[in-house]
């Protein structure tokens, strides 16, 4: 098995998973398969390391044995929040990476 470390960047992608699942309603209890599933993860050793890391590190709380559920604390949130979520497309830029208004005339020329 992995170490606890090369969890960490899973841990942060679960956190952030949670602020997006749970959306306006952050004290809910989230199964873990959807989680698995908001971070698109299928590997249940990898899912478990990362949510194993995160509870030790006090971003989540988990419930059942094994983890069904888990839980995001005030400082899963924060770190949730420290994370830049850079979607396919690079933030302030159109589908053709252009970002000027100027650039995005021509682009429509294309």
């Amino acid at each position: 098995m992995a170490t606890s470390r090369s969890f960490e960047p899973l841990a942060r992608r679960v956190c952030k998973a949670l602020v997006a699942v749970m959306g306006e309603e952050r004290s809910q209890w989230v199964p873990v398969a959807s989680v698995a599933r908001a971070i698109n993860v299928s590997d249940d050793e990898l899912v478990e390391g990362a949510i194993r890391h995160a509870e030790r590190a006090g971003w989540l709380a988990t419930g059942g044995t094994p983890v069904h559920s888990v839980l995001l604390t005030p400082a899963g949130e924060h770190i949730a929040e420290k994370i830049r979520w850079q979607p396919t497309a690079v933030r302030g830029t159109s589908r053709h990476g252009v970002s000027s208004a100027a650039g995005k005339a021509r682009a429509k020329t294309r």
